[in-house]
């Protein structure tokens, strides 16, 4: 069964939001804490299957079973809105990829936002996306620039920034110590409603110590993320 792991939702107001944030366990469970404050029993792996996802809403609401019948209303309503995450974190798995690349790891997801009119007043479908770099390795590193590539459901490329160790990603160039990441979001827009985004970062390796300019650079693939507008509930 495919893994999934249990994601942050993602909106267009974040866009330009940016911070370090935890990894692994930790940052899933402050991420469930946060989705459902109710929950009685979390799980204590990173990933979970489809059907631990499941299992874990059941197991916890089965835990309420005594509850008095005041409480009712209220848990029906937590019933619907676990229902809602569920949709939600699967339709992000879908739109999600992860590419680890000599120890960097770059796990990113988007998320369709609206239909809007660009300058030239076509209808634009406009996403989101958050972008997690994950430094596995032992040293240092600083993510200097992006690139970007992203084609519509036509095939057609739509945007194309070439690699630049200058551009930054959100204005920064974080520094990013051995087992901690770095966190930010922006968008995009296109013509159709679904496309493909692929990409890279430009990272410079503290391989000598961060007291100690950057030993080389490399270039830490973004994997292929599907740009993709919400699957109907009875889809």
């Amino acid at each position: 069964l495919e893994e999934k792991k249990i994601q942050k939702p993602l909106a267009g107001a974040e866009w330009g939001t940016h911070g370090y944030t935890p990894v692994g366990l930790e940052y899933q469970t402050r991420v469930l804490e946060k989705l459902a404050p109710s929950l009685v029993s979390i799980p204590l792996e990173e990933k979970l299957t489809s059907k631990a996802l499941r299992n874990m809403v059941a197991n916890n609401f089965g835990m309420h079973k005594a509850a008095p019948k005041q409480q009712h209303g209220e848990l029906l309503d937590e019933s619907l809105r676990a229902l809602r995450i569920l949709l939600e974190q699967h339709y992000m798995a879908r739109s999600s990829s992860t590419c680890t690349t000599e120890g960097v790891r770059v796990d990113v997801t988007s998320k369709f936002d609206r239909i809007a009119t660009n300058f030239m007043g076509q209808a634009v479908h406009v996403f989101t996306y958050r972008v997690r770099v994950i430094n596995t390795r032992e040293d240092h590193i600083k993510v200097l620039g992006r690139s970007w590539t992203i084609t519509n459901e036509r095939g057609q490329q739509t945007v194309h920034i070439p690699p630049d160790p200058s551009n930054a990603v959100v204005g920064q160039q974080p520094l990013i110590p051995p087992g901690g990441c770095f966190e930010y979001h922006s968008g995009t827009d296109i013509n159709t409603p679904s496309g493909l985004q692929r990409g890279c970062l430009v990272v410079a390796l503290y391989e000598q110590g961060r007291e100690h300019p950057p030993t080389r650079t490399i270039l830490a693939e973004i994997a292929p993320f599907p740009l993709l507008p919400p699957k109907p509930i009875n889809g």
